[in-house]
């Protein structure tokens, strides 16, 4: 899998990641590929080059995407999912 980053939320990857990494616009990441304009081939390129991903599901499953009102809406059922060790880890991106 390439992966574009358009935002300033990215953090520096790994060393075997920042070879398939590509970033664009303000986005600037050490020994990570920048494209400039409009043209992506290179990642197209790079994406083509790599194996595909399997068709399963991976072993997690990340949900995102939540704005405050719906986790405030759920606070009682996220703070009952905590205390049985349901959640152990919140992870926040913010841009």
């Amino acid at each position: 899998m390439a992966i574009l980053g358009t935002t300033n939320c990215f953090l520096p990857p790994k060393a075997d990641v920042a070879t398939r990494m590509f970033s664009t616009g303000p986005v600037r990441l050490p020994g990570v590929q920048n494209i400039e304009g409009y043209d992506y081939a290179p990642i197209i390129a790079k994406a083509r080059s790599l194996p595909e991903l399997p068709d399963k599901p991976g072993d997690y499953v990340l949900t995102t995407g939540f704005s405050a009102s719906v986790v405030l809406s759920l606070a009682d059922t996220i703070k009952q999912l905590v205390e049985d060790g349901k959640i152990r880890h919140f992870f926040l991106m913010g841009g």
